[in-house]
């Protein structure tokens, strides 16, 4: 099991620290915390945001647990309960903590993490709260993102991030079920918003699936999950790009095309030239076979070239020009 954050100087901030911070930012944020059948873990998660002091809110929003997380949650006096009578999914508790609450900003938290404080918190919230980027995601320190080039392509499923609620009421409800919402707040941040920072933290932890329903369970749960982001990310890419994108996509397919036409006309060409000059040349040996006279390939070669020179020229006249992807993924080190 791993050890639970406890209300300690790594686990909030310090009075200065925090004056400081909401004299920087005069607004209102909540802290959102979907959980299902956490109550041997969420105790401590709740000290650490309720101790923060940054949070004007805390909302525990209950998925239908059959184990009493509501009820520990309730004890802690600085939190609201929400509850819903069935299990609906991750997406569906993230959506009822925020219609819960008015903040502009939302902070998102998993109800099985450890290592996380008050410190940390203020990380993931200060890019938000300053209009750097509409969403700050916390990863974990997992030995494949040790490469940037990873966390640049894999999904930032992170549950611990801040977002501004217009970034979240851009998302179509169609998208927050499950767990395809964090991938879909991903997507909209990129294509449809202010773009979105990251940063891995050392000490960031959580509790993996296997352990808290055992290995059978754990692993179905697992696989349920890879099926519910790839899905996402299928329909994402489908049907929600944004205009721009999609004629920027077929710029570049229409871009490649060309270069591949180019490419095999000169080869055709090549391959014309030098069979008409050894059909000239004629056969040096009587046991040579006479090179016949491919010439007449050149009229369809030329063609090919003329047809992809055009393409690639319109590639570079369209407006669409080449931006394939939304705004660029931006990694946030801090000292």
């Amino acid at each position: 099991m791993n050890k639970p954050i406890l209300p300690t100087e790594s686990a909030h901030l310090d009075s200065a620290s925090l004056e400081e911070l909401r004299a920087r930012f005069q607004c209102k944020i909540a802290a959102i915390v979907p959980a299902w059948n956490e109550s041997h873990r969420i105790a401590p998660v709740l000290d650490v945001l309720v101790s923060s002091g940054i949070f004007d809110e805390i909302v525990v929003v209950d998925d239908g647990s059959t184990d009493g997380t509501a009820a520990v949650a309730a004890k802690n006096p600085g939190v609201r309960v929400v509850c819903h009578d069935t299990n609906q999914g991750k997406g569906k508790a993230m959506d009822t903590g925020v219609r819960a609450t008015t903040a502009p900003f939302v902070y998102f938290s998993d109800a099985d993490i450890s290592g996380f404080g008050g410190g940390e918190i203020a990380k993931v919230v200060s890019p938000v709260l300053d209009g750097k980027v509409d969403m700050m995601i916390a990863m974990q320190n997992r030995v494949i993102f040790s490469s940037p080039l990873v966390l640049k392509l894999i999904p930032l499923l992170g549950g611990q991030r801040a977002l501004t609620r217009e970034l979240w009421l851009k998302v179509p409800d169609v998208h927050k079920t499950g767990f395809g919402i964090e991938t879909a707040l991903n997507f909209y941040a990129s294509h449809w918003g202010g773009g979105l920072a990251y940063e891995v933290f050392p000490t960031l932890k959580q509790t993996i699936k296997e352990r808290k329903s055992g290995l059978a369970q754990g692993m179905w749960n697992r696989f349920r999950m890879c099926v519910e982001v790839a899905r996402a990310v299928v329909v994402l890419q489908r049907s929600d790009l944004p205009d721009r994108v999609k004629a920027a996509r077929r710029n570049l397919l229409q871009a490649v095309v060309g270069a591949c036409g180019l490419a095999t006309s000169l080869v055709l060409m090549a391959a014309a030239f030098q069979a008409s000059a050894c059909s000239s040349i004629g056969p040096i040996l009587l046991n040579e076979p006479a090179c016949v006279d491919t010439s007449s390939s050149l009229v369809p070669a030329f063609a090919l070239a003329a047809w992809s020179i055009y393409r690639l020229i319109s590639c570079f006249r369209h407006d669409a020009g080449f931006r394939i992807c939304g705004r660029r993924r931006t990694r946030i080190e801090f000292s």
